[in-house]
């Protein structure tokens, strides 16, 4: 009887030890893309991504509401150059740029 206990006190004991060993190889991951229908425009967008660009992160887009260009050409030349030496952000395309360019070149208006 006394042999049984300590059987059952062995297994039970070595059952723990592999269950608590699992628990801390558990790796705990989330994608919001696996929710997604497979048959989706979003999800083949995001496929697609992954396929042809992988490691070239996500999009950023910044949207402003009621700004006068003529009024805040230097606050919006500020943020383009903040953007463009952020050391985190590997790629800016800004319209701004380019319009500065342009206007630089043709009608000679600097800064």
């Amino acid at each position: 009887m006394f042999v049984l206990q300590i059987v059952v006190f062995l297994f039970t004991f070595t059952m723990l030890g592999v269950n608590i060993w699992g628990n801390t190889e558990l790796r705990q991951e989330f994608n919001p893309i696996w929710f997604l229908p497979q048959d989706s425009y979003l999800f083949q967008y995001f496929a697609a991504r992954d396929k042809f660009f992988p490691g070239r992160g996500d999009e950023g887009f910044i949207l402003m509401q009621n700004v006068s260009l003529s009024t805040h050409l230097k606050q919006l030349d500020t943020v383009v150059q903040k953007l463009e030496t952020h050391p985190q952000l590997h790629e800016i395309e800004a319209w701004y740029s380019d319009f500065k360019n342009y206007a630089n070149k043709n009608f000679g208006k600097g800064d």
